[in-house]
Order: C-alpha cells, then sequence, then structure tokens
C-alpha cells in the first residue's frame, strides 16, 4: 500500500525522495540525483541536505566546483547546529578556498 501511494504522489508531481534516498545516491556516486533530491529537502530548512549540498559543490562532484557556493549551503547548515557544517566552515577558512 505504502508503494501504491508513493507511485500516487509521484504522478501527480509531489517529490517523496528522503534524506535516506539522497545519502544513498550520494553512496553511489549519483551525484545529480543527490543534489536534485537535497535542494528541495534543503529549501525546507533540512540542516543535512544543506551539509550534502556544500559536500557536492566543496568536492566539484558531477558540478564545478564552487567554494562560494559550498560555504552558502554549509552557513545555511551550520546556523542550525551541524558540526560537520561547521567543521567544513573552518577548514575552507583555513585553506583560504574562495575567501580571504
Amino acid at each position: 500500500m505504502k508503494k501504491l501511494y508513493a507511485e500516487l504522489l509521484a504522478r501527480l508531481g509531489v517529490n517523496t525522495s528522503t534524506l535516506k534516498d539522497a545519502s544513498n545516491a550520494l553512496a553511489n556516486g549519483n551525484y545529480t540525483d543527490a543534489l536534485e533530491i537535497c535542494r528541495l529537502l534543503a529549501l525546507n530548512n533540512n540542516a543535512e541536505a544543506q551539509l550534502y549540498i556544500g559536500v557536492i559543490y566543496d568536492n566539484g562532484l558531477d558540478v564545478e566546483q564552487d567554494y562560494t557556493e559550498a560555504l552558502k549551503w554549509y552557513m545555511l547548515a551550520a546556523k542550525q547546529g551541524n558540526a560537520e557544517a561547521q567543521f567544513n566552515i573552518g577548514v575552507i577558512y583555513d585553506n583560504g578556498s574562495g575567501v580571504k
């Protein structure tokens, strides 16, 4: 029944992807899919999704490497208390990657 409900929502254009789907996509190297899923979740203030987007841009995973974009997403996650995002911000500043 749950699968049928998910299929119905998908036909209606409702995204039912979860952070677990994004995590699986990242783990399998499907960075484009992960980014798409994470964007929807991140716009709803999901700190972990925001972190994942930062990681994708920080490392140039199927996107042009962009430290400024990575920092933007890390900051959003960090403001919500995400420790990994806070650490990654420190690394970006320590390395001087795209910042003064």
